[in-house]
């Protein structure tokens, strides 16, 4: 189920990027006009955006990771939930941090190329709006996945999966102890 969550945002932006190709090469529609004043401030303003949640994401990331290496110091019943909690945000924050640098590169790109290459500038701008969206929701299954009842909910389901694959013996239960009558 993991690996699932993880393959499908991914192929969504490369099946966009696709249609993106396919529009820019072929046929040249565009949803949106956009003059140069509304294309300086947007892109200006989305690549402001993504730094600062980047900082601030980074920064908030810092704090959760010192906090759960502490827990894990302490406590030796969780330390495997702990590890791998730790591991999962950091790949988190390794995506956020490369499509946030994504982002802002392109933004960069288009506000220094908005009146030069306009379909190059059509195939930037349809690229930003879902790599802005996709760096936002890795943002939020971030803050998600390190919000402060996911060890217990780590610990939840290693149980459920434990019981699951241990099957109720109820023949077991009816019989009656040797030497009991």
């Amino acid at each position: 189920m993991r690996q699932y969550q993880k393959r499908v945002p991914i192929f969504v932006l490369w099946l966009l990027t696709g249609a993106n190709i396919l529009n820019c090469i072929f046929w040249n529609v565009r949803i949106i006009e956009m003059t140069e004043n509304q294309i300086l401030y947007t892109f200006s303003s989305a690549a402001q955006i993504i730094g600062a949640l980047l900082g601030l994401t980074i920064a908030g990331y810092s704090i959760a990771d010192t906090k759960l290496k502490d827990l894990q110091e302490r406590d030796e019943t969780s330390q495997e939930y702990i590890k791998e909690l730790r591991n999962d945000s950091f790949h988190l924050i390794w995506r956020i941090a490369l499509s946030g640098a994504v982002v802002i590169g392109l933004c960069l790109i288009v506000l220094s190329c908005y009146d030069k290459w306009p379909r190059i500038l059509l195939f930037l701008t349809s690229e930003v709006g879902p790599l802005f969206l996709y760096a936002l929701l890795l943002t939020i299954c971030l803050v998600y996945s390190l919000r402060p009842d996911a060890l217990q909910d780590k610990r939840a389901q290693e149980r459920k999966n434990i019981e699951e694959s241990y099957p109720q013996n109820s023949a077991v239960e009816d019989k009656v102890p040797l030497g009991v009558f």
